[in-house]
């Protein structure tokens, strides 16, 4: 079985199809989100709580299927080298704003139906954004938790 990202060439070998370091880190970050926002991306028409609830669980799951590959997104020393080097993450970044984007959207999907008491879908989104991260560090964390 093949992990996702794996290319099949040497470590070394990846210097040559990529201008930099900069470069190569951003199209591996960038292709990590991209796998994710597409588990994240609910189905056409349904249920917008289920979709919420998929997405969510989307997330749990690919933590724990592929945790090296999580943290190369959600790391801070992968993200140093455009803090240092003041270059923005080209690839990545649109990458995390069309999933940000699509949880804003779902948000307001079951906000539109009903489903939900929130009035106000993108701050909303921001906490479930910030509190997603925790359900995944928090068990490891503190194996009593449940």
């Amino acid at each position: 079985m093949r992990l996702p990202g794996a290319i099949g060439i040497a470590a070394p070998s990846i210097n040559a199809h990529f201008a930099d370091v900069t470069v190569t880190i951003d199209t591996v970050v960038a292709d990590q989100v991209a796998r994710l926002h597409d588990l994240l991306t609910p189905g056409a028409g349904g249920d917008p709580i289920d979709a919420l609830h998929a997405a969510v669980d989307a997330y749990l799951i690919y933590q724990q299927s592929y945790p090296n590959c999580y943290r190369i997104i959600f790391e801070r020393r992968f993200l140093a080298l455009w803090d240092d080097e003041q270059r923005p993450m080209t690839q990545a970044v649109a990458f995390s704003e069309s999933a940000f984007s699509l949880a804003v959207e779902t948000l307001r999907a079951c906000i539109d139906t009903g489903a939900s008491t929130s009035t106000d879908a993108y701050s909303d989104t921001v906490a479930i954004w910030a509190a997603t991260p925790g359900l995944v560090t928090l068990p490891h964390a503190i194996p009593s938790f449940a």
